[in-house]
């Protein structure tokens, strides 16, 4: 095994005066010296004094080991390293600079579940507005949360905005009135998905009343700028599509009684392009948003979890900023916690790569494959002896701890399952049974 590795934490003179960058070895040390002493890094003190050597060593290691990443970028940024060096040590654009303490906005339901809701209110309204739009609008107006209301820095409402659909009290009342649905809520799910189809539909004919520039007239399968009439009403769209193409002080005049600021409008066609963007993203993953696994859990997939931070939906990826199908679901919960066997299955592979990290798969007894990604030490049983592929494990057996390696901005178990010809199911209602169930006893 070569010269042991030496202890950093020991309370020695030289220790005691040790600079920051020591001191961070110092924590590093204590998760990677057996991958050190494999890898023939040296992270002695001394060593460690140089920031080129203590860069070198945090590359080498940084993919190898199954440290949380974002405790690394923490340590980093509290002894003053730049952003920049912190993400090359990790391997990971933007990883390292994303805190923990703001994780990605929780989804409080799900696209599965009410997709048969989506489609019923599109064919309704005369079936011209996609399923995938009525999605898109709905994922990026309030990313599926019933209750969502939009607040200022001052944490004031900055309208009486509601809902998933985002719609104001005045539009929503518009709404109950010429469909008949008087009794509807804006925080109910199933009016605020059958307010999005109707006012989609709506929006086209009122632009079209309001004699634009044909340039001007809505398509339905033009998702950006029915966004646009979405987000700014009509006459609203009409006069910023009239600005963008020809920027004249006038035309930026008349757009004036349309935005919350003189620059409201750059942000406002630039989502409209994202949520095209996610729109598209439904569309060629809407067999995938449909599939459910309906089987049952033995066991919870970790022995304890915060929260859901990422859904089984299209979204934002946290890391690369692009827009794609999570074919999975990610539960937040702290390093080390047990990661569990969610049935008897048998090992396929225990393996790691830069973008999952540390991993574990197993073939459940139904066939259906299970993923858990990013995790601290996989394979890991409980007596500590290392899982192999072809070996049996038993429902609510130990097969890891949850981590952060690879592409991963905090602590957090990704957990998806692949039918056996590798058609992903959303795994979200047999996870949430257990988990729930688990919490509550």
């Amino acid at each position: 095994m070569g010269t042991e590795t030496p202890k950093l934490d020991e309370k020695t003179p030289e220790a005691t005066k040790a600079s920051p960058k020591t001191a961070l070895a110092n924590e590093v040390s204590q998760t990677v010296a057996t991958e050190a002493e494999l890898a023939g890094v040296d992270l002695s003190p001394e060593k460690m004094e140089d920031p080129a050597n203590f860069m070198e060593a945090l590359n080498t290691l940084s993919s190898k080991i199954g440290m949380a990443m974002d405790k690394i970028a923490a340590l980093f940024a509290h002894i003053g390293v730049p952003p920049s060096e912190i993400e090359a040590a990790l391997h990971v654009p933007g990883a390292a600079v994303t805190s923990p303490e703001e994780p990605e906005p929780e989804s409080k339901i799900s696209t599965t579940e009410h997709l048969g809701m989506i489609k019923e209110s599109c064919a309704k309204y005369g079936g011209k507005i996609k399923p995938s739009t009525v999605c898109a609008i709905i994922k990026m107006e309030s990313n599926w949360d019933p209750e969502a209301r939009p607040k200022g820095k001052n944490g004031k409402y900055l309208s009486d905005a509601y809902g998933l659909a985002q719609a104001t009290t005045k539009t929503f009342n518009e709404y109950k009135r010429e469909t008949g649905n008087i009794n509807a809520q804006q925080n109910n799910p199933k009016d605020a998905i059958d307010f999005t189809a109707w006012y989609c539909n709506i929006l086209i004919k009122r632009v079209a009343n309001l004699n634009p520039a044909p340039k001007y007239l809505i398509d339905p399968n033009d998702v950006e700028h029915l966004y646009m009439a979405y987000n700014n009403g009509p006459a609203g769209y009409i006069t910023l599509r009239t600005y963008l193409d020809d920027p004249t002080p006038a035309n930026f005049n008349s757009l004036q009684k349309f935005q919350r600021n003189n620059n409201d409008w750059k942000p406002r066609s630039e989502y409209a392009k994202k949520v095209a963007v996610v729109a598209r993203n439904y569309e060629e993953n809407m067999s995938a948003v449909e599939q459910k696994y309906e089987g049952n859990f033995a066991s919870a997939p970790l022995e304890n979890f915060s929260r859901v931070s990422s859904s089984y939906d299209v979204r934002e990826h946290p890391i690369t900023h692009d827009f794609k199908m999570h074919n999975g679901i990610d539960l937040a919960a702290a390093a080390g916690t047990k990661v569990l066997a969610v049935n008897d299955a048998t090992v396929l592979r225990v393996d790691s790569d830069e973008s999952n990290g540390n991993y574990v798969f197993l073939k459940l007894s139904d066939g259906t494959i299970a993923q858990y990604l990013h995790l601290r030490n996989s394979g890991a049983r409980e007596d500590g002896s290392r899982l192999r592929a072809g070996e049996t494990v038993t429902s609510g057996s130990k097969i890891g701890e949850v981590g952060s390696t690879g592409h991963s901005t905090g602590p957090h178990l990704h957990f998806a399952l692949k039918t056996p010809d590798g058609k992903y199911l959303n795994p979200t209602k047999a996870t949430m049974a257990k988990l729930n169930k688990s919490s509550n006893s």
